[in-house]
């Protein structure tokens, strides 16, 4: 019995020893599947931190703000009329730049203005996002330049402030009495440009209320002022009638280059309204503004010209400018304007047909549009006021 006894026990050691073997060579086969060491387990309760990604870089023109941990715009340290002016220059051959596609040039020029907080280089910056010059078209940011840009008192970051609004927000009656109040304010801080598009904002609502806005732009030298103030003056429309004060308006505008002014008052020497008739004159200054592309001026000068109505003839100019005429879409919408010219065109001869849309399209496209015709002696620019 003793020696059983003994037996079993040897036994049952020996199958202990075994298996602490075995346990103890799977134990890292176990640790590496559960990819955590036995120490891990001690924290394995607490939530572990997420590593903090790195801030964003401020955007075109912004500064990063410390205190508020964001990026914003500055704003101008210096407002004085030296500073006024050299930010004006600067920022009319960003614009030159701009026109001429110089994208790359205009926006190197641009940012150290913004980086200044120059209120109009800020307006600027937010003309751009408007249009998606250099980014992608953007209104609301756009927008919060505009806001941030009138918080300087610029009368001029106002004025253009409420052109956006009025571009892009007609139908949103408290934006547009906001645009109202920001060109009031600017015209009131002496921005003559804000009193004529104030005047353009009111004249389709209330004329009666424009006209006071617009008698003080066009006294203030703006011409397309000028020009429906001349109208006004000839047609009786709000003001009462007086052709020779209305002539002397128009005339003020066409000396200040409004093409359609300059078109107005041709028809006022042609037909003696407002001053003596005087159809060399006249067709000059209907010429000028067909050079500069008024709409409804090559078929003043075509047809006169074509056809000898006010006493001076001559063919080629004459469908020279009917040709060029035909390219507007405004002469296009009269379609007994269309049939006669094509009447003209299949009647007149092969080789003025040939010459003429060599002319035309050397007008049209290039500017260069001859001499006005019929005017033997040089013309004089003389203004009557």
């Amino acid at each position: 019995m003793t020696v059983l006894k003994t037996c079993c026990y040897i036994g049952g050691f020996i199958s202990f020893l075994v298996a602490l073997v075995i346990a103890y060579q799977e134990l890292p086969k176990t640790l590496a599947l559960a990819k955590i060491s036995p120490l891990a387990n001690t924290f394995a309760l607490v939530p572990q931190r997420k590593p903090e990604a790195p801030p964003e870089p401020c955007g075109y023109g912004q500064i990063e703000d410390m205190e508020a941990q964001s990026c914003t715009y500055a704003k101008a340290a210096v407002h004085t009329d030296e500073v006024s002016y050299a930010v004006l220059k600067k920022t009319s051959e960003i614009v030159d730049d701009l026109r001429a596609k110089r994208l790359k040039e205009a926006k190197e020029k641009l940012e150290p203005l913004v980086l200044q907080g120059h209120p109009l280089a800020l307006s600027l910056l937010g003309n751009i996002y408007e249009h998606g010059q250099f980014f992608g078209k953007n209104l609301e940011k756009a927008k919060e330049l505009f806001e941030f840009a009138i918080e300087q008192d610029s009368a001029e970051a106002k004025t253009i402030y409420a052109q956006f609004l009025l571009r892009h927000f007609r139908g949103d009656n408290t934006l547009m009495k906001k645009a109202e109040a920001l060109l009031i304010k600017a015209s009131d801080e002496g921005d003559p440009d804000a009193l004529e598009h104030l005047a353009r904002m009111l004249w389709s609502e209330d004329p009666k209320r424009a006209l006071p806005f617009t008698i003080k732009a066009a006294e203030a030298g703006l011409s397309e002022s000028q020009r429906v103030l001349g109208l006004s003056y000839l047609e009786g429309d709000l003001v009462p009638q007086d052709k020779h004060l209305g002539f002397k308006w128009l005339e003020k505008a066409a000396l200040n280059e409004d093409p359609s002014a300059m078109l107005s008052l041709a028809k006022c020497y042609l037909n003696g309204i407002g001053t003596d008739k005087d159809i060399t004159t006249g067709l000059t200054w209907a010429w000028i503004s067909a050079t500069l592309k008024e709409p409804n001026a090559p078929m003043l000068v075509g047809y006169s010209l074509y056809h000898g109505i006010h006493g001076i003839k001559d063919e080629i100019n004459g469908l020279m400018w009917l040709k060029v005429a035909n390219e507007h879409i405004t002469d296009k919408q009269d379609s007994r304007l269309i049939q006669h010219y094509n009447e003209l065109i299949e009647q007149a001869p092969e080789w003025l047909n040939k010459a003429t849309a060599k002319m035309a399209l050397k007008c049209f496209k290039e500017g260069q549009c001859g001499e006005p015709g019929g005017v033997q002696e040089p013309f004089e620019f003389k203004e009557t006021i």
